[in-house]
């Protein structure tokens, strides 16, 4: 929104800036610039009727946003469309193990996924998703994540289904085990802390804690030992080095004592993150 602002008044000839990044509604007029956006995920939808007048070429503008819920009506012709595509999207997550449809967790407390919160501190979800990493891998001492692996960007609520799980992490990716030296992962650590507003905003095991009167971190109350080797739970994606200020965190970083094959057959939970989202939370309703 700061941005558009700045843009309206440097081209304060424009009409309309219609935007979005923010994925909640914003409504502004800079001088004669409108500035309108919806909420993400198709919660709403702004109406914009312009008149547009050719012989004195005046321009104005009528913006209503509208809730969208289950009062609002399909359209026929593109409905067909919907359901072709949600069709070919389900046989294909069937191919990798997925049923879309089938309802993981029937009662509970709404999951907060909203991007603003994952990547500036905890949330049941992100608690959720560490401790099913911890559930597909019971050797690891702790499961990193990055944040930005959430994208859904709402607030799921119930009932979840296993597309819910899917579009929360479209990206999906394998739980990697790896060894490493504690002094890497203090450095893994401080760099997800100070990674807070962006996808590289770590979450991990809660027996890990950063103990801010001393200025160190704990393992289970007791300091991490930089010379320990702990085996960590983590995201295939972190380490590649590709997250932003963790460009250090690949295999070929000499504190990685070990890293273990990649789990790819599909009853194992560690071969998807989403898998192991769904088996935790059906274990959670047993």
């Amino acid at each position: 929104m700061e941005d558009d602002i700045k843009l309206a008044k440097q081209i304060p000839g424009l009409t309309l800036i219609i935007g979005g990044h923010e994925h909640e509604r914003h409504y502004a007029k800079i001088g004669n610039v409108y500035i309108t956006k919806a909420d993400a995920n198709a919660k709403s939808a702004y109406i914009l009727k312009l008149n547009i007048n050719k012989k004195n070429h005046q321009v104005s503008v009528a913006a209503k946003i509208i809730d969208i819920n289950e009062s609002t009506p399909f359209d026929a012709a593109t409905d067909i469309v919907v359901k072709k595509w949600t069709a070919i999207g389900n046989a294909n997550y069937a191919s990798l193990g997925f049923d879309a449809t089938k309802i993981c967790m029937a009662t509970g407390e709404p999951f907060d996924g909203r991007e603003s919160y994952t990547r500036a501190t905890k949330t049941n979800f992100t608690k959720l998703i560490v401790a099913a990493m911890e559930r597909a891998s019971p050797t690891a001492d702790i499961a990193i994540m990055n944040s930005g692996a959430i994208r859904v960007d709402d607030i799921l609520q119930m009932p979840v289904t296993q597309y819910d799980i899917i579009r929360s992490l479209p990206f999906g990716g394998s739980i990697m085990e790896v060894e490493m030296k504690g002094s890497l992962l203090i450095k893994v650590l401080e760099a997800g802390k100070n990674n807070v507003g962006s996808g590289g905003f770590l979450q991990y095991s809660s027996s890990i804690i950063k103990d801010s009167m001393n200025n160190n971190w704990t393992f289970k109350n007791a300091p991490l030992d930089i010379n320990k080797v702990y085996k960590v739970a983590i995201s295939d994606f972190l380490m590649t080095g590709g997250e932003a200020n963790l460009g250090f965190l690949t295999k070929d970083n000499s504190d990685i004592i070990k890293v273990y094959p990649v789990f790819t057959d599909l009853k194992d939970a560690r071969s998807d993150v989403r898998r192991a989202i769904v088996n935790y939370m059906e274990s959670l309703n047993k």
